[in-house]
C-alpha cells in the first residue's frame, strides 16, 4: 500500500521525520514535522485514513473534497477519518516545532472477512478533529510503537491496526456481525494446536495472521476467541512464553544473552533486556545470578 500525506514545506533540508509500519491491509506511519514555517498537506485514494494528531497551531484550514470544515489550531489528541474516494487538503503553520501525526491507512476488505462485509454495506463520511477516548488510547499504542519501533514485535502491530479499524467503526455504530458458532472461546483441539504452534515458531516474528490461520478463523474472530480463552490477547501470550522460555535458558543453560533473545524470537539482548523487566522487573542478570550454584 503506497499512500501517505503528501505535504509541501518551505525548508527542504529538514525533512519530516517519517516512521512505517506495514501490516496485513494496512499501514501506518508516523510524521514529525521539522519547521514552523507555513506548509501545506493533501491525501486522496482508495484506502481510509485515519489519523491522529499532536499539533498546535498559530493557523490553518481544513478542506474536505474542496470545501472548508475547521480551523482549529489546537489539535492535540484529536483524530480525523476520511473515507476511501474523499480528499482531505488544507494548510497548517505551526507553533512549534516537533509537531506530529500518525496516520493509518487501510482497506477492511484485506483486514477482516466479517468487517469487510459490513462495511461495504454502508457509506461512511468524513470525521474531521474528533474525540472518542477508546480509539484514541488505541492510536497512542499505534504512536507508541512507531516511536520505538524495534522494541515489539509484528503480532502486536497487525493486532493494534485491527483494533484501531474495530474502534472506528464502532465509533461511527458500525458494530461488526457476529457469527453465532463463533461467539465463544477456542476448542480444546484448537488451544493445543495453538500451544504447540507457538512454542515451536517462538523463535520467529509471529503475526496474527500466522495463528489465526492455523485454527482456520479470521483475524477478527481469532483475536476474540483467543482472549476470551486465555484471558488475555495473542501478542501478551506469545510475549509472555518468550520470556517464560528465557528464564528456561537463564537458568538451565550457559548460553549468551544474545543467543537466548535469539532462540526466544527477540532481535537482540537490548530488546531482551526490556521485555524482562517489563514481565518479571529485573535484568536478565539478575535473573542469572539468582539461580542456585
Amino acid at each position: 500500500m503506497a499512500s501517505r500525506v503528501l505535504l509541501n514545506l518551505d525548508d527542504k533540508e529538514n525533512k519530516p521525520l517519517r516512521k512505517r509500519l506495514v501490516g496485513k491491509g494496512f499501514l501506518a506511519e508516523r510524521v514529525v514535522i521539522q519547521q514552523t514555517a507555513a506548509f501545506e498537506y493533501r491525501w486522496s485514494g482508495a484506502p481510509d485514513y485515519l489519523a491522529l494528531h499532536d499539533l498546535s497551531l498559530n493557523d490553518g484550514e481544513t478542506f474536505i473534497d474542496g470545501e472548508r470544515c475547521s480551523r482549529l489550531c489546537d489539535l492535540a489528541n484529536r483524530m480525523t477519518f476520511v473515507p476511501g474516494g474523499s480528499a482531505i487538503s488544507g494548510w497548517s503553520a505551526p507553533k512549534r516545532l516537533g509537531g506530529s501525526f500518525t496516520a493509518v491507512y487501510f482497506r477492511t476488505s484485506e483486514m477482516s472477512d466479517e468487517i469487510a462485509e459490513h462495511y461495504a454495506s454502508v457509506e461512511l463520511q468524513p470525521q474531521v478533529y474528533f474525540q472518542d477516548s477508546p480509539l484514541l488510547s488505541t492510536m497512542k499504542k499505534i504512536d507508541n510503537l512507531l516511536l520505538h519501533r524495534g522494541t515489539q514485535d509484528q503480532l502486536y502491530g497487525e493486532t493494534l491496526g485491527l483494533t484501531a479499524v474495530i474502534e472506528l467503526l464502532r465509533m461511527l455504530k458500525i458494530a461488526p456481525k457476529t457469527v453465532a458458532s463463533r461467539k465463544g472461546g477456542l476448542s480444546l483441539a484448537q488451544q493445543t494446536i495453538l500451544r504447540d504452534y507457538v512454542e515451536d515458531y517462538l523463535h520467529t516474528d509471529i503475526s496474527l495472521s500466522d495463528l489465526a490461520a492455523v485454527v482456520n478463523l479470521t483475524r477478527f474472530h481469532f483475536a476474540r476467541a483467543f482472549a476470551v480463552t486465555f484471558g488475555e490477547p495473542p501478542h501478551r501470550y506469545v510475549s509472555r512464553r518468550r520470556i517464560e522460555y528465557a528464564k528456561q535458558l537463564l537458568r538451565d543453560t550457559d548460553l549468551g544473552m544474545s543467543e537466548i533473545a535469539s532462540k526466544v524470537g527477540l532481535k537482540n539482548s537490548t530488546m531482551l533486556a526490556r521485555h524482562v523487566r517489563k514481565f518479571v522487573g529485573v535484568t536478565p542478570l539478575s535473573l542469572r545470578r539468582r539461580q542456585p550454584l
